[in-house]
């Protein structure tokens, strides 16, 4: 069964290509959608042209919120946390 959860993110420093392109790789690998919200956009993971220019429209200290439509939701936040913390970025729940 399909569920839905989210979590608020805060970007010390701009996303970095490794992490653009990880996020990329995860969501093509999971069964579901994952979405990034902030600055007025929502981006697919899915859609790396959307994520880079994404990347490059986001600020730092700029709070963004990642929202999983799949089975087991709480294991890819967690994956995309791993993600965002081991580059020096700092996860708000």
């Amino acid at each position: 069964m399909k569920k839905f959860l989210s979590t608020q993110v805060t970007l010390e420093e701009k996303l970095s290509m490794k992490q653009i392109i990880s996020f990329f790789q995860y969501e093509k690998n999971y069964n579901g959608s994952i979405y990034i919200l902030g600055n007025h956009q929502m981006i697919s993971l899915h859609d790396l042209p959307g994520l880079v220019a994404f990347s490059l429209l986001t600020s730092a200290d700029c709070d963004v919120q990642f929202v999983v439509e799949g089975i087991n939701p709480e294991q890819a936040l967690e994956d995309l946390q791993n993600y965002l913390t081991t580059d020096g970025y700092y996860l708000v729940n």
